[in-house]
């Protein structure tokens, strides 16, 4: 969840600015500082999300009593999805008005209950028999 900030930036403001008392320096960051709201409104959303699918993920390997070769390959599936999330999450800060940025954005927030509920049906299912009494 860390990894989503490296894509906000401190802003670099010009050396020259901050000559005058420090008040158009303090404007220009200041401005700067608007201009990363996209970047920081898609970052607070993402960590929201993955802390949403962290806490069910969380919950149901509570219950998971054994393991098996195609759980772990479902569960590799979740976490490569998640894994996109800031990639998803950059191009969508960077490029929020684009539709394909938000159809990307969009299919991977998608990717992950599916996954996840994938995940769940296989280890409650008759074949999987993977969890404790609930």
């Amino acid at each position: 969840m860390t990894i989503l900030v490296f894509n906000i930036s401190v802003p670099q403001i010009s050396s020259h600015s901050s000559v005058v008392g420090g008040i158009v320096a303090g404007t220009e960051l200041l401005k700067k500082l608007f201009d990363l709201w996209p970047k920081i409104r898609s970052f607070g959303i993402s960590f929201i999300i993955l802390s949403i699918y962290w806490m069910a993920h969380h919950r149901q390997f509570h219950y998971i009593h054994h393991s098996n070769r195609i759980l772990i390959w479902i569960n590799i599936m979740f976490l490569m999805v998640t894994c996109l999330l800031p990639f998803s999450t950059s191009l969508l800060g960077e490029y929020e008005d684009q539709k394909i940025s938000i159809l990307v954005y969009e299919s991977n927030s998608i990717m992950m209950p599916c996954l996840l509920y994938v995940q769940w049906w296989y280890t409650t299912s008759r074949h999987g028999r993977l969890v404790m009494k609930i």
